[in-house]
């Protein structure tokens, strides 16, 4: 879900879309993969952009609202794909920036809050190459090369970061001198060139991450930078209510825990952040677990699991990093699934495939306990 993925730098957790392979020589191999609500979309080496799963706002980009239970070719010459809870958003390598499904709040930011079963494209105020966009459930986060940054879609909670909480339905202007920013459900997170962490929208839990936040639950309508300053941030993902960011290869978190999302071992919320746990070279948070990789390319997970999500073999919630598996290159997190893809080009899945969002084609199978093989089948 959360999804930032980066054309030029990869920032964590969702780079554009969710995880990436290493450079693959094979074409055919999955390059990047992005899980959202119920559906997911991953591209591969060569530029073809598939998809599976739910359909039924037109998130797949098909041209209908018919679920797939196995990939679909859908365009080419695509760079990165982020999907958010019903909708998808797709970088071309032209540098044009394309939408479809959900559009009830203007997370599309085609002008309209209309449904598309087939991409339609979003034009940005002044033109210009987009380097990174981060989908959370109903709004869009986009980047573009000069650093300036705009949004569009759910606005409530001032989450957009443009001093109000009006909805926009196509992308307006928010600040400039960004590196990465990460969509969350009512708040956003953003990283500066200097490194520094902003966030506006929902601090209800002190997802926000300031430092102050023990007795400040208010929304900000504005980014703020975190308290105290100076801190170097190397990515950042945003959850439902959590925050979590990397400072070197440390892992830093903040905000809601009631799943035990923040992996402190506990359930506890924190406000504010504290360290996690070392070694962390990419993460990336569903609605309520997180799934990091390891310096050793391991992938452990926590959090909530009611839908076997963490692909540990059971149901159990976690409250703390345990291990899933081995030689992982990239990995993204959707509301009740998990997707991989394993240092050899492989898409495994694990969680919830009600709607097939899983791709191995099974009609039968509502639950994946353990990682299994999505792709090439």
């Amino acid at each position: 879900m959360n999804r930032l993925i980066i054309i030029s730098a990869a920032i964590a957790g969702a780079i554009f879309a969710g995880c990436q392979a290493p450079n693959n020589p094979q074409d055919k191999a999955a390059m990047t993969v992005s899980a959202g609500g119920m559906h997911t979309m991953f591209l591969k080496y060569d530029g073809t952009l598939w998809a599976f799963g739910d359909n039924f706002y037109g998130q797949l980009g098909t041209g209908d609202t018919t679920d797939r239970r196995t990939p679909v070719q859908v365009m080419s010459d695509v760079a990165a794909v982020s999907a958010g809870y019903f909708y998808t958003i797709i970088l071309k390598k032209d540098n044009s920036l394309w939408a479809t499904g959900d559009n009830s709040y203007g997370q599309l930011g085609d002008g309209t809050t209309a449904p598309r079963n087939s991409p339609v494209q979003i034009i940005i105020p002044g033109g210009g190459a987009v380097s990174a966009v981060s989908t959370g459930p109903y709004h869009t986060m986009i980047l573009k090369s000069d650093g300036t940054l705009w949004a569009t879609g759910m606005n409530s909670y001032g989450q957009l970061g443009d001093n109000s909480t009006t909805n926009r339905l196509s992308p307006v202007y928010i600040m400039t001198g960004v590196k990465a920013v990460a969509a969350g459900y009512q708040h956003s997170m953003i990283i500066r060139n200097d490194g520094r962490l902003l966030g506006t929208g929902n601090n209800r839990y002190g997802q926000l991450c300031r430092a102050d936040s023990l007795n400040d639950s208010f929304p900000r309508l504005v980014p703020t930078t975190i308290i105290p300053t100076g801190a170097v941030i190397k990515a950042v993902v945003a959850g439902e209510y959590s925050t979590l960011f990397l400072r070197s290869d440390t892992l830093w978190g903040a905000g809601r825990n009631n799943y035990g999302e923040l992996g402190v071992g506990d359930m506890a919320a924190r406000r504010p952040p504290i360290p996690v746990t070392t070694g962390v070279s990419k993460l990336e948070i569903g609605i309520g677990h997180i799934m990091i990789i390891k310096t050793d390319n391991t992938l452990r997970g926590t959090g909530w699991n009611d839908m076997y999500q963490l692909g540990l073999g059971h149901q159990n919630i976690v409250t703390s990093f345990e291990y899933i598996k081995s030689s992982v290159s990239g990995v993204s997190a959707g509301f009740f699934h998990t997707m991989i893809i394993m240092t050899d080009g492989t898409l495994w899945g694990m969680g919830y495939n009600i709607s097939g969002q899983l791709g191995f084609g099974d009609t039968t199978s509502t639950f994946e306990t353990t990682p299994v093989l999505a792709w090439p089948r």
